[in-house]
C-alpha cells in the first residue's frame, strides 16, 4: 500500500513539474522581446543578433518541411507569401480570358518578413518590395508590432504592407497592437490581395447555378481561375475565407475566396496604439482593412492615412 501511495506521489509529482515548466516557458514566449531590422534583414533576441534565415522560391519543399514540423524560427523571410496551400499567386481573370483557360501564372515573388510567435517586435529601417506577415493561428497572447523609424513599401498593388492572418475571423486569443513608437515616423505603403478563388476543383458544377449571362460562360470555360485548389487544399488555408452574397457575382468574382483589402490588413481584431508617427498610403483599396474589430486606443501618436477607397473598412465597424 505504501508503495503504491509513493508511486502515486511521484506521479503527480512530476505532473506539477511538467505543468510547471509549461507555464514557465508560456511566460517566457510571451515576454519575448525581438528587434528586427529590416534593411539588413537582421534580428536581435536576448542579445544575440543573426541574419534572418532566407527561403527562396528554390526553397520551398524545405520550407514546407519546416512549416509542418513547426520548426520555424519566431522571425524568417520568405521570398514569396504562403497561404497554407502553396507559394500566392495573384490570379486576374482577366488574364484567362485573354490568354485561355491553360494560362499559367506565375508566383508573386516578394521579400516577406514573416512573424511566427508572441512577443514585442519593434522593427526599424527600410524595406522596399516587401511586406509583413503575422501568422496568429492557434497564438494565445499579444503579439506587438512596434515601429520605431519604418519605412515600408511593396512597391505593389497587389499585396499589403502589413498582413495579420487568421483563417478564423472570431479568433480573440490573439491580441495583436501596431505600435507607433514615441519620437519616431513611420511610412507604410502598399496594396492588396484580390480574391483567390477557394472553390475546389472538384466542386466547380456544384457552384455553376450561381453563376449568370456571361459570368456562367467564363465560370464554365475558365475552371483554372474559378477552381484554384482541391478541397484538401482548401481544408489548409492559414488566410481567413469570405462566401460572396449573389448580387456580388456580376463582375466575374469568385464565390468563395481569400482577400485582403487594405494597405494594413487583418483577418482579426486590430488595435493601434502609441506615441509616434504614422502614415499609411494605399495603392489599391482601402488604408486599413480588418474582418474584426479595429481600436485605436491609448496612444497620442499622429496617424495619417490616404486612401483610393475607405480610409478604414471594418467588418463590425468599431474603431474608436
Amino acid at each position: 500500500m505504501k508503495k503504491a501511495v509513493k508511486i502515486i506521489g511521484i506521479f503527480l509529482l512530476v505532473i506539477l513539474i511538467c505543468i510547471g515548466l509549461t507555464y514557465l516557458n508560456t511566460l517566457k514566449t510571451q515576454n519575448k522581446k525581438i528587434a528586427i531590422d529590416i534593411t539588413n534583414l537582421i534580428y536581435e533576441a536576448d542579445g544575440n543578433s543573426q541574419l534572418i534565415k532566407v527561403y527562396e522560391v528554390s526553397d520551398y519543399e524545405e520550407f514546407v518541411k519546416d512549416f509542418n514540423n513547426k520548426t520555424l524560427p519566431c522571425v524568417y523571410i520568405t521570398k514569396f507569401l504562403y497561404d497554407g496551400a502553396g507559394m500566392y499567386k495573384t490570379y486576374d481573370l482577366d488574364d484567362f480570358i485573354e490568354d485561355g483557360n491553360d494560362v499559367e501564372i506565375d508566383v508573386f515573388e516578394t521579400t516577406v518578413i514573416n512573424i511566427n510567435g508572441l512577443g514585442d517586435y519593434e522593427i526599424s529601417g527600410t524595406l522596399t518590395k516587401g511586406m509583413i506577415a503575422v501568422n496568429t493561428n492557434n497564438l494565445k497572447g499579444d503579439i506587438n508590432l512596434i515601429l520605431n523609424n519604418v519605412n515600408l513599401d511593396t512597391d505593389s498593388k497587389k499585396i499589403p504592407a502589413i498582413y495579420v492572418y487568421n483563417k478564423d475571423i472570431t479568433y480573440s486569443k490573439c491580441n495583436v497592437t501596431i505600435v507607433a513608437k514615441e519620437g519616431t515616423s513611420n511610412y507604410i505603403e502598399g496594396g492588396k490581395l484580390k480574391k483567390v478563388s477557394l472553390i475546389a476543383s472538384s466542386e466547380l458544377e456544384n457552384y455553376a447555378s450561381k453563376y449568370t449571362k456571361d459570368v456562367a460562360t467564363w465560370y464554365n470555360e475558365y475552371t483554372n481561375y474559378y477552381g484554384i485548389y482541391s478541397q484538401e487544399e482548401i481544408e489548409n488555408i492559414l488566410f481567413a475565407t469570405v462566401t460572396a452574397d449573389n448580387e456580388d457575382l456580376a463582375d466575374g468574382d469568385p464565390y468563395y475566396y481569400y482577400k485582403a483589402s487594405g494597405a494594413i490588413s487583418s483577418d482579426i481584431d486590430l488595435n493601434f496604439n502609441g506615441a509616434g508617427y504614422l502614415e499609411i498610403i494605399s495603392k489599391n483599396k482601402e488604408g486599413v482593412e480588418t474582418k474584426g474589430h479595429l481600436s485605436f486606443v491609448g496612444g497620442t501618436g499622429d496617424y495619417v492615412i490616404k486612401a483610393q477607397d475607405d480610409c478604414l473598412n471594418t467588418t463590425t465597424s468599431d474603431s474608436e
